[in-house]
Order: C-alpha cells, then structure tokens, then sequence
C-alpha cells in the first residue's frame, strides 16, 4: 500500500483513466494540417509527407491516432512523450517511432545558463533534435513533471481507497476484531483457530465462505468501523473531484451528467492547452 505510484498504477484509478482518455480520444481525431505563405498569401498544403505521418502511417507499429494518445498519456503521467524522428540517407523523415517514456532519461549539461542536455534510450546516446519531445512544465532539460510527482498525496489516497474496497469486498464485508477467551487455550488450538481465521477473513476469493468454530469460553468482538470505512463512498467522491482538478476537467464530464457549459470548460480547459 505505500509503494511508490507509478503510471500504471495511475490509470487503475478509474477517475484517472477516465480524464486521460477523455483528453486522448477527443485530440487523437483531431487531424494536423499544414500551411505556407507565398507571395504574402496562406494556402494549405496537401502533398507534404508530413500529413502523411502525422494524420495516417507513422511507419511505426501504431498508427497516427494512437500515437496521440501516448503522446497525451505520457504527457500527464510520465516525464513526457517521446517520439524517434527516423531519416533516410538524403534527411528525408521516414517515420515516428513512439518511444515509451521510461526508457527515455535525460543527461543535463553543468551550466545552468546556456542549458543543454543529450537522451538516452537503452544506454545509447541521441541529440535532442533527433527527437519529438512534448514536455509538461519542462525547465528545459529534456523531461517534464508529471500529475503523479505534482500531487502524490491525493493520487495515493484514491489508490489505497481503492485497495481498501476491495479488501473489504474479498473480506465479504466481515469486519476485523479480535478474540477474547476466559481460559488458557492449548498451542494445538491456537493453531487450528489461526487456520481457521485466516481462511475466513484473509484476501482469498473463497474468504466469505470460511467457517471459525470458537472453543467453549471464547468471543469476538468486532472492532468498530474507521472513518474512512463508514464514509468510503463519500471518499471516493471527493478524490475524484479532486483529481478533475488536476487534469482541470468539469466533474461533470466523467459523471454522466455533463451539460454545454462543462463541455465549453473542457475544450478551453483541458484541450486548448495540450493541443
């Protein structure tokens, strides 16, 4: 439970998830459009490679919507998205190669003035340039800062209180406690109770049909209920309003009962910047 958070652990969070593919989705339709002015005049541009990699055929294994939506997932929750820049022999762009972010670390230079900085994927080294980076408040050396290492705290909370429910759910509700006896009990007994409680309340799919037989003279007596258990729906609740405000995202979008406004907000909230 108190294991680091990383970016999978981020998108178990349905809140999360739901934020993050809701940006992705509605970005990764979006097509990349080219324009040059000639003669003081603006026209759009169709035969350029360019739209060809960016819209379609990235000449990777994912093609150009779902190199968007690594690109928006990786924007969030990792350092940034990384994108190989694969040239010919003549300079000519042959493909993008998406680059999963945590293969991708960055090797500041000393001078914290004229900054500079190389990447290195699997222990080789490749100049910046070579590279499509989209960083998420970068200081300029090759990587951003995600959600998860901005606000650890209240994505940890709607981890673990993810975790607790389903504790709750393998433990068929059973509430913990503790056993009370008005005389000794032999170690032989201890044991068979220690089994029998295990199979009764541990983590097991087969916890709620466990039976404990308690010897003549024993109790239990059941802890009352934390706080976080009796209001654990109103928990959830407030995590995900808290997260939305993280992404910036109208709570109303992923509820079910989103209206015009909210989707107005989104657009100039959460879209408009990443794009």
């Amino acid at each position: 439970g108190g294991s680091e958070l990383d970016k999978g652990r981020a998108l178990a969070i349905p809140t999360v998830q739901a934020c993050v593919n809701l940006i992705a989705d509605k970005i990764s339709m979006l097509p990349v459009k080219l324009f040059e002015e000639q003669d003081g005049e603006v026209r759009e541009v169709t035969d350029d490679r360019r739209l060809l990699l960016l819209n379609h055929d990235t000449g990777d294994t994912l093609n150009a919507a779902e190199l968007k939506k690594r690109w928006v997932q990786d924007y969030f929750l990792g350092k940034g998205a990384y994108t190989y820049i694969d040239k010919d022999f003549y300079g000519d762009v042959k493909g993008l190669y998406y680059v999963d972010e945590k293969y991708v670390s960055a090797a500041p230079g000393v001078d914290p003035i004229h900054k500079s900085y190389m990447l290195n994927v699997n222990a080789v080294e490749y100049y910046p340039y070579q590279f499509i980076k989209i960083l998420r408040n970068s200081t300029g050396l090759g990587k951003g800062v995600s959600l998860i290492a901005e606000a650890p705290t209240i994505m940890s909370v709607a981890y673990n209180t993810m975790k607790l429910e389903n504790a709750l759910v393998l433990k068929g509700g059973a509430k913990k406690g503790f056993l009370t006896s008005d005389r000794k009990q032999t170690e032989p007994g201890m044991k068979t109770i220690r089994e029998a409680w295990a199979r009764a309340f541990g983590n097991s799919q087969d916890a709620a049909d466990g039976i404990v037989v308690l010897n003549e003279g024993m109790n239990f007596k059941e802890f009352s209920a934390t706080s976080v258990e009796m209001q654990l729906n109103e928990n959830k609740q407030t995590n995900a309003s808290e997260i939305c405000k993280l992404f910036l995202m109208p709570p109303e979008m992923i509820n079910g009962r989103a209206t015009p406004q909210a989707e107005k907000l989104m657009v100039k909230n959460c879209l408009v910047p990443v794009i």
